[in-house]
């Protein structure tokens, strides 16, 4: 055997070995780097473009809002009372971190991958804020309504459908529907007896209500309300409040857009009724169980 030549032969089966060992290197580097970016763009952060589809509930279960038809369609899950069903469903898309979103949800789909189903908490402060006590009213189940009211005359157009006060005249009150006379005039200040009978039942509200009692001395109307026909949460447009209690109405007629409200949710609590203006999810913790369906990154 030639000596020289099995000598060139392990020197060029070096040089092979050590391109391949290079090459395999530059190969790999190449994967890997790529499996990093591939890697990274599973993963979402900020600016990324992502759609999911969600559940929203209270602590206490009830569904208040989701993008699947499913889970709004089926009536074996609770629903909360101002749960309103959609036309069409369809998943969510929105830009982490454009402020589209609620912080707390967006901030909750950072760091999620696609096809993962993720719990986020969202607290009020991360959510929609607190409620506002403005929007909330408490009606008594035992209420007392003056007897005697005392108005300018323009009030008292606006509020009996634009007629003129005159003295003796009756009016039917604008809220309970009980009979009411005008028994004075001075300037420009009307004053108007409420003349309900004690005993009658009235329906101002969804629920019935009766007159228990009139006291003059104490310029007074009892009224009581009965509270068991409030049969868990009711709704009740923002309007059927205009004369019942203008300073909240108008109050609620100026709040800024995005916190409208038109109705209000209405139920029995501690024995009194409580009315309340505020969106649903002002005021508490929310829970989304969020899928993620896509990202998006760079579009």
């Amino acid at each position: 055997m030639d000596v020289e030549k099995v000598c060139m032969g392990i020197l060029l089966a070096s040089i092979l070995f050590i391109a391949g060992l290079v090459v395999w290197d530059l190969v790999g580097d190449k994967f890997k780097k790529s499996e990093e970016k591939k890697e990274e763009t599973l993963v979402v952060k900020e600016g990324d473009k992502v759609t999911v589809d969600y559940i929203g509930r209270f602590p206490n279960g009830e569904v208040f809002d989701t993008s699947i038809r499913a889970i709004a369609d089926n009536p074996l899950i609770p629903k909360s009372p101002g749960f309103t069903p959609q036309s069409t469903y369809q998943p969510l898309e929105f830009v982490v971190g454009s402020g589209r979103m609620i912080k707390g949800f967006e901030d909750g789909v950072i760091g999620m991958r696609v096809g993962e189903t993720r719990n986020i908490t969202v607290p009020p402060e991360e959510g929609y804020g607190p409620a506002d006590p403005n929007l909330i009213m408490w009606i008594p189940e035992t209420e007392f309504v003056p007897l005697f009211v005392n108005l300018t005359v323009e009030q008292f157009k606006e509020n009996f459908s634009g007629e003129e006060p005159k003295v003796d005249a009756v009016y039917t009150h604008p809220f309970w529907g009980w009979p009411c006379k005008v028994v004075k005039i001075e300037g420009d200040r009307v004053t108007f007896q409420n003349t309900p009978r004690v005993g009658e039942r009235y329906k101002a509200f969804p629920w019935n209500s009766t007159v228990e009692d009139i006291s003059v001395e104490q310029n007074r109307i009892v009224v009581r309300h009965y509270t068991s026909e409030i049969e868990g949460y009711i709704r009740i447009p923002l309007e059927h409040f205009k004369y019942y209690n203008s300073t909240l109405y108008n109050y609620a007629k100026g709040i800024p857009d995005s916190d409208k409200v038109d109705q209000a949710f209405v139920h029995v609590e501690g024995g009194n009724i409580k009315v309340d203006f505020n969106k649903e999810v002002k005021g508490k913790t929310l829970l989304f169980e969020v899928h993620l369906l896509k990202i998006s990154r760079g579009d």
